[in-house]
């Protein structure tokens, strides 16, 4: 039955992500929309700022450094996150309360489709760099949606500074020699076009060398008496 459909599995995959989205996003409204992703936001660069001071605690009470770096950075932000988020409940329920209200509704879904959209775009890119030098499998190639994916995605690595594009195209040629360029055990590398061209004109040259030799001798030899 869905054959039958003009559209596949992966766009209504996408449409119904984008549309979950938005229908959150006008549930909780624009303003609490954007204090939840400030709330995390700021709960990340709290955990970066108070993680030096909290560490030496946790390595006091856990002896694995790695695990007690781990569970201090995870504590503070789980506290920022709930401290974050109380003062963006008490903002969003006080706008809510106002003529505001269905404006901040309205807001929210358009927000919540615009990130839902940004997300399905950001996956896209991810991907595409993973497997930059293999063919799109047919699930994603049939997509209707694609051409407007595709044309979001761009948008998205124009954002995206060159550094960090060139770091993820590195790591990802870095996996796929490691994957695919590595000879296997016990079998020789077969070694390039140049190294083969190198060494028959290395041969091309110890042979004249050799002509040269024997002609030089069949000169002396003429010469004596």
């Amino acid at each position: 039955m869905i054959e039958s459909l003009p559209v596949t599995v992966t766009d209504l995959a996408v449409v119904g992500f984008v549309a979950l989205a938005g229908l959150l996003a006008f549930a909780w409204g624009f303003v609490r929309v954007v204090l939840v992703v400030a709330a995390w936001v700021g709960a990340i660069v709290v955990s970066v700022l108070l993680l030096p001071e909290v560490r030496p605690f946790a390595r006091d009470l856990i002896p694995i450094a790695e695990v007690a770096d781990a569970v201090a950075a995870v504590a503070v932000f789980i506290v920022a996150v709930i401290l974050f988020s109380i003062a963006g409940d008490m903002v969003a329920d006080a706008v809510r309360g106002t003529r505001a209200g269905f404006i901040d509704r309205a807001l929210g879904l358009c927000f919540g489709v615009a990130i839902g959209s940004a997300l399905v775009c950001a996956a896209y890119v991810g991907l595409s760099w993973l497997d930059e030098d293999q063919e799109q499998p047919e699930w994603l190639r049939s997509a209707r949606l694609l051409p407007v994916v595709e044309t979001g995605a761009d948008w998205l690595r124009a954002l995206v500074p060159g550094a960090a594009r060139e770091a993820a195209r590195a790591g990802a040629e870095a996996r796929g020699q490691a994957s695919g360029d590595v000879a296997p055990a016990g079998r020789a590398r077969p070694r390039p076009d140049g190294d083969a061209e190198a060494g028959a004109g290395a041969a091309e040259q110890g042979y004249g060398a050799r002509e040269r030799g024997a002609l030089n001798q069949l000169l002396r030899g003429s010469e004596e008496p």
